[in-house]
């Protein structure tokens, strides 16, 4: 486990959300302590690198990031680490509803080639 700084979070603009007038927002800075055999380490690095958070999901965000954050060392550097919410999909940090049009939509165009070639492989 990693234990954020308090305080640390910042938050910066990072341009318009597609499809939405909502302007997007990334963590410009972070400070995490985590424990790697028995030293205690300091760190500022994350993962995904420029991840970004929809206008409305900041405190939520942040609030999953002091409270179930993890850090992933590198085990040949210990001083190397990450940090990262585990499971971040589940927790509702992308839309499902994208996830699921996008989905829909694949299929939807995959079942057409295919139809439209059965169609012209007929004759028709």
């Amino acid at each position: 486990m990693a234990r954020v700084t308090p305080g640390s979070i910042r938050l910066e603009p990072a341009g318009w959300q597609p499809g939405t007038r909502q302007r997007g927002w990334r963590i410009a800075e972070i400070e995490f302590a985590y424990e790697q055999n028995g030293l205690a380490y300091l760190s500022r690095k994350m993962l995904p690198v420029n991840w970004t958070l929809r206008a409305g999901e900041q405190e939520r965000v942040i609030r999953e990031l002091e409270t179930f954050a993890v850090a992933f060392c590198n085990p040949a550097n210990p001083g190397e680490a990450y940090l990262d919410i585990p499971d971040r999909w589940q927790r509702g940090s992308i839309s499902w509803l994208t996830v699921a049009l996008a989905v829909t939509g694949s299929v939807a165009v995959v079942s057409g080639r295919f139809l439209l070639a059965a169609y012209l492989g007929s004759g028709g």
